[in-house]
């Protein structure tokens, strides 16, 4: 007896932008936890559709795109490049972040960023650029301004 593995190797196609901009989010509160726990979980909203962000406290820009492969639901690992103009905090200049993080093949999902402190209002080009096993997947940039 032959054993054949039917198991096919993950293939990551790229992304499909769904919408970009400035979102909201809200929370929505589950009390129906088995464990009477409250779980929170945030849905986020388009409310204006651009790449040109004017910098304000609190706002919430990014985009939200389909990771496409051949295994649909599969979670996978990314990772996330975010390069910025040269934030200072605490005498440390930064201009770029590496991430991990697990993303679902099929699903939308969304990258982004929230303005909340004053060293984070700087103008100029913000490039988040997401990377599947060493190889660039997909990349949106937003412009900042005052």
């Amino acid at each position: 007896m032959v054993l054949v593995s039917c198991s096919r190797k993950i293939k990551i196609d790229g992304i499909k932008i769904i919408d970009y901009g400035i979102y909201k989010t809200k929370l929505i509160q589950n009390k129906s936890s088995i464990t009477g726990n409250y779980q929170v979980r945030k849905v986020i909203h388009i409310i204006k559709s651009s790449d040109k962000i004017k910098i304000k406290k609190n706002i919430i820009f990014g985009f939200r795109y389909l990771l496409l492969g051949n295994k649909k639901n599969k979670i996978i690992q990314l990772k996330l490049v975010n390069k910025y103009p040269r934030l200072t905090k605490n005498n440390k200049t930064y201009n770029t972040t590496f991430v991990s993080i697990d993303r679902i093949i099929g699903a939308t999902n969304f990258e982004g960023y929230i303005l909340n402190n004053d060293f984070e209002m700087i103008q100029g080009t913000w490039i988040f650029t997401l990377f599947y096993e060493n190889k660039k997947i997909g990349e949106k940039s937003f412009t900042l301004f005052e």
